[in-house]
């Protein structure tokens, strides 16, 4: 009896290792082995921003022996940040249905692109903080926009070059900086003007249309313009399609006063043809008695 238990173990662990060896046989068969075939009608492609993926995949197939043609399953698994500005390699993979991953490169250079962008919705002009831990958000009217990721406002960062002393009354030169996930950083160099309210009380006040202007290389703008409003002794004046500074009050002989146009001085440096970031001081000056004050446009030449 004991002998035929034997006997039946014996050929049963035959059995189970011919199952088994005749299973990783048909494995072995039947298992696609091939890898698939990623192919380009160019190793590099210009598109536009606005064109995703589609665009950058355009000219890209994948075949595979066993599956056939599998082009929908590209997909792009990663870019690199840009090595030229607008420029970037992608590598652009596939996969069969076996799991066989293919892996190739393309270069990409986006024919639109332009770097990332700030906005400034008013003068970067504060009251200075009565006290020493008062906080001054001199950011606060400062935007950024990238043309391929959107509002990119919340990476604006502060350059540690430069400091303010938030309760010392002054011009103070600094710098704010903007990147994209690409890589592209961008610079925006300011003056923050921090002034006492008591000696500020008296000296004219300037509005501007325009506190920042962005505008491509060759495309000049009429400075003449940026001036829009000044309020003097309690009287407001405002720009006119002719350029006046018209109020609306009369002098005593019933003509409507003006602001004179000899009190306004545009100081600049900007070259149209460079790109750059240029500062615009708008300047207005009581001749009769020395009485002053500035407002800062900047000038964004791209």
């Amino acid at each position: 009896m004991l002998r035929r238990s034997r006997t039946f173990v014996v050929m049963f662990f035959i059995l189970a290792v011919a199952i088994f060896v005749g299973y990783r046989f048909f494995r072995i068969m039947t298992t696609d082995r091939t890898m698939p075939v990623i192919e380009m009608d160019s190793e590099s492609i210009t598109v536009s921003v606005e064109g995703g993926d589609e665009a950058i995949l355009e000219g890209v197939t994948a075949t595979d022996k066993k599956d056939g043609d599998i082009t929908e399953n590209l997909f792009i698994e990663s870019r690199t940040n840009f090595f030229d500005k607008g420029r970037f390699n992608v590598t652009i993979a596939v996969v069969d249905k076996d799991n066989h991953v293919v892996k190739t490169t393309r270069e990409v250079t986006y024919s639109d692109y332009i770097s990332p962008q700030f906005s400034l919705s008013g003068p970067l002009k504060f009251q200075i903080q009565s006290e020493r831990n008062d906080s001054l958000d001199i950011a606060g009217g400062l935007g950024a926009r990238d043309v391929i990721e959107g509002n990119i406002s919340n990476r604006i960062k502060i350059s540690r070059d430069y400091t303010i002393v938030a309760y010392t009354a002054g011009d103070y030169h600094m710098e704010f900086i903007v990147s994209n996930n690409m890589g592209d950083t961008v610079n925006f160099p300011v003056t923050v003007t921090l002034y006492n309210a008591a000696q500020e009380s008296n000296l004219p006040k300037i509005q501007l249309s325009s506190y920042l202007i962005n505008t491509p290389v060759g495309s000049e703008v009429d400075l003449g313009t940026l001036l829009q409003q000044v309020t003097y002794h309690g009287i407001i004046y405002t720009r006119s399609d002719d350029g006046t500074l018209y109020s609306d009050r009369y002098d005593g002989e019933g003509n409507i006063l003006t602001f004179p146009s000899d009190y306004v001085q545009v100081d600049d440096n900007v070259d149209w043809s460079t790109p750059g970031v240029y500062e615009v001081v708008i300047k207005v000056i009581d001749n009769s008695n020395g009485l002053s004050n500035t407002a800062r446009c900047y000038i964004n030449v791209y």
